[in-house]
């Protein structure tokens, strides 16, 4: 999964057009790329002539294109209210993005590019410390939702298909001093607003929002899908908005991506992914581990039909030298660690693989009756175990001591890695 140089990097496991499952690779992954938090960070500002502001901000637009189209990435994500930096009101900040979103939309053409979804900016703005939708503060939450509908007509603009409900810090800090109700009613009465003037605008698109546990709120109310889906179907929005999926916000909500992907296909509510691609860099894990955690993710992909959004990468500037070469590459392991996984989770789908696993694990439990009592259960066990110790099954615990024995041996093998090659146990 090497590159070879500037511009030589060539797909193995990528390949967009190739039919797989019967569809295009590029419809089963519609990779995205958004710039806001990569190509803003301190060691590549000195290849920009400008440093803050609307020509700033289209320079990191051509380099995002020039990245995307060396990868063969055709869409992106855009920040469409604060984007620009502060303003000094609302009419300043509403005429810088038409202004961006002209030259936004100018690029866009020339490089066949299409707008996967727009996200308001409130990490950056000091008003929203305390929130945007859940803030005590009635021009706070009136001001955010006013950027609100900037966003709705930045995606309106440049034809984008979704609109994210990006709440960074929509959560608490005391609970001592805090309205609970009342800052989730007003939350969901901030979604749906937004909801309202975009439909009335005729936007026909998706809207998503994005569990995350914290970062940079300290307690946030979606912390994972779980809390999530709760909370859209508890004010009736489960039917207008899906979830955005973070692969590290499942770490940080102690979760396995795996799980979350799971949960949000079992809920029915998942939209799009979104994933750090540095992080396959910055990993002790191998290339094949990597691979091995997001196989069943594609493979519930599969099983899904696949994504109402797309798979967008969102680079961090983590590394002291981070540079342009850098991201490319970045982005690229994403594409071909996620292709890879794609690949194995076809052929298991296609041969019935973990079909048959989980067949033959529930098989003895699907035989259930549908209508029985708590009488008929006591008279049928006391009947069959006549006196005996409670038991399990000869499968089920043939199963349970293979799944404990594997847990030991993967112990096993990271205390040997961590002790260092060579070196025996004790």
């Amino acid at each position: 999964m090497e590159g070879n140089g500037k511009g030589s990097f060539v797909h193995q496991y990528y390949k967009p057009t190739e039919i797989i499952c019967g569809r295009q690779m590029k419809e089963w992954l519609p990779f995205s790329v958004s710039w806001w938090h990569n190509l803003g960070s301190q060691s590549m500002k000195g290849q920009f002539k400008h440093t803050s502001g609307i020509l700033y901000e289209a320079e990191k637009a051509e380099l995002a294109f020039e990245m995307m189209k060396r990868l063969d990435i055709e869409y992106f994500c855009l920040q469409g209210a604060g984007g620009c930096g502060p303003a000094e009101n609302l009419l300043q900040a509403e005429e810088q993005q038409k202004q961006l979103n002209a030259i936004i939309e100018e690029k866009m053409n020339k490089y066949n590019s299409k707008l996967l979804c727009g996200a308001g900016n409130y990490i950056n703005l000091e008003q929203t410390e305390l929130g945007a939708g859940t803030s005590p503060s009635l021009d706070v939450f009136l001001q955010s939702l006013a950027l609100e509908k900037i966003n709705v007509d930045t995606v309106l603009q440049l034809n984008g298909t979704g609109i994210m409900f990006w709440g960074g810090k929509e959560g608490y800090q005391c609970m001592a001093d805090t309205n609970l109700r009342l800052e989730l009613d007003n939350r969901a009465e901030y979604i749906r607003k937004t909801i309202e003037y975009a439909r009335k605008k005729g936007f026909k698109g998706q809207f998503y929002l994005e569990p995350k546990p914290k970062r940079p709120g300290r307690f946030q109310y979606h912390f994972d899908v779980a809390a999530a889906v709760l909370y859209l179907k508890e004010h009736d929005l489960d039917k207008e908005v899906k979830l955005c999926l973070d692969s590290y916000h499942a770490a940080l909500a102690g979760h396995e991506f795996d799980y979350e992907f799971r949960m949000a296909k079992l809920f029915q509510t998942v939209g799009t992914i979104d994933i750090s691609p540095d992080r396959f860099l910055d990993t002790a894990l191998s290339e094949i581990e990597q691979v091995k955690r997001w196989v069943l993710v594609m493979y519930d992909l599969i099983e899904l039909g696949g994504l109402s959004g797309g798979i967008n990468f969102d680079p961090k500037d983590y590394r002291e030298k981070y540079t342009e070469e850098f991201v490319v590459k970045a982005l690229f392991c994403g594409q071909e660690t996620l292709s890879w996984a794609f690949r194995a989770a076809a052929w298991l789908w296609e041969n019935g693989k973990l079909e048959h696993l989980r067949s033959v694990r529930y098989e003895e439990i699907s035989k259930k009756e549908a209508n029985y009592n708590m009488e008929e259960v006591w008279e049928r066990m006391t009947r069959r175990q006549l006196g005996r110790a409670l038991t399990i099954t000869p499968r089920l615990l043939r199963q349970w001591q293979n799944s404990i024995r594997k847990r030991h041996c993967t112990h096993r093998r990271k205390a040997y890695w961590q002790r260092g090659r060579g070196k025996r146990f004790s």
